[in-house]
């Protein structure tokens, strides 16, 4: 059916309304296209809000899911603890001599299956993991390094533990004040 349009001319119409819009218009039929294609489809929940936490040289993706559930973007886990990789390097967590012994159960099963959303701007699902996560796996680390289990490649992530435990402490007692 496609071809037989095509030689008809009708991609001639199509070539001919884009090139009629702005980049602004053809942006926003994107988006649409986007969102029914993957948001309303996908029965994924969905973020109603998004944004940035800034901490210290770490910016951590964060989302409400309609649920109220708070999430951070797997990615931003993985570089706020100095990891690379996409949200799936959290799972060295677990495969760490020097770490798995730290790693609670609650904390293993957060890890091994990250949560899978639609994002507040739509797109594809992207995954994140409970905000509770995040200071858990700060812990983990730091108990390590107290035990002395640490080795010298993870020297940099106990540094950034500490740091970001600090931050969520004092965002803690300012909402608690408030």
């Amino acid at each position: 059916h496609a071809k037989a349009l095509s030689e008809l001319g009708a991609a001639k119409g199509g070539r001919a309304r884009a090139e009629s819009l702005t980049a602004e218009q053809r942006r926003e039929i994107a988006r649409i296209a986007e969102r029914k294609r993957w948001g309303e489809k996908s029965g994924l929940p969905r973020a109603t809000h998004s944004g940035d936490l800034p901490i210290g040289h770490v910016v951590i993706r964060c989302h409400v899911l309609e649920d109220g559930r708070r999430l951070l973007s797997g990615r931003s886990v993985t570089n706020a603890m100095g990891l690379t990789g996409r949200g799936q390097g959290m799972a060295r967590f677990l495969e760490s001599k020097s770490l798995k012994p730290f790693v609670n159960e609650r904390l293993a099963l957060a890890i091994s299956d990250p949560i899978a959303f639609t994002a507040s701007s739509g797109g594809l699902p992207t995954y994140g993991y409970e905000a509770w996560v995040l200071p858990e796996l700060c812990k983990a680390v730091l108990e390590s390094s107290e035990r002395g289990k640490i080795t010298p490649a993870q020297k940099a992530m106990v540094e950034q533990a500490r740091i970001l435990l600090g931050a969520f402490a004092t965002v803690g007692i300012i909402a608690l004040v408030d």
